[in-house]
């Protein structure tokens, strides 16, 4: 457990990953607002997207999925008060792992296997995420943000741990 520091100190460093979570979920929900086509994220109303400029690829692709590459682990730290560097490194992977799959999922091979299944499954979420591998675009350089954001999390949150009892 955390050996070294109090639990007011492990309640900030916690309380802190949180807030740096969110601040950059929030950042790349600014991007589908901003920069990107209405009906590009399933979470943006229709009416919500401003696209108020032509945003460069790196801006409107990978910042997204490097943003929640990175946010999603310091979520889940912060919220299960994960400190152990194999419990990180697990929140880490697995949130990489996750955008990966759906990164992968879009690739047209994969889409066109995945799409009718899904249309099948009657669940609203099995729709989305149907509509989301049909009409999403792979893109090998949004894994690449993915395995940056993913590893930027992990790095944070070795800062936001040390000084704790980390096996």
């Amino acid at each position: 457990m955390i050996a070294q520091q109090s639990p007011q100190s492990a309640r900030t460093a916690h309380g802190a990953l949180l807030l740096l979570s969110a601040t950059v979920l929030a950042a790349g929900a600014l991007v589908y607002v901003l920069a990107r086509p209405a009906g590009s994220a399933a979470f943006v109303p229709a009416g919500w997207s401003l696209e108020l400029f032509a945003a460069p690829p790196w801006l409107s692709g990978q910042l997204p999925s490097f943003a929640h590459a990175f946010a999603l682990p310091l979520l889940t730290a912060a919220t299960l008060a994960l400190h152990h560097r194999r419990a990180l490194l697990a929140a880490c992977g697995v949130w990489a792992g996750i955008n990966i799959l759906f990164e992968l999922g879009q690739h047209p091979a994969a889409a066109a296997l995945l799409e009718p299944y899904l249309r099948h499954v009657d669940h609203r979420l099995a729709h989305a995420a149907a509509a989301y591998f049909s009409h999403g675009t792979f893109d090998g350089w949004d894994i690449i943000a993915v395995i940056a954001g993913a590893g930027g999390a992990y790095g944070v949150m070795g800062v936001f741990m040390r000084g704790r009892n980390n096996r």
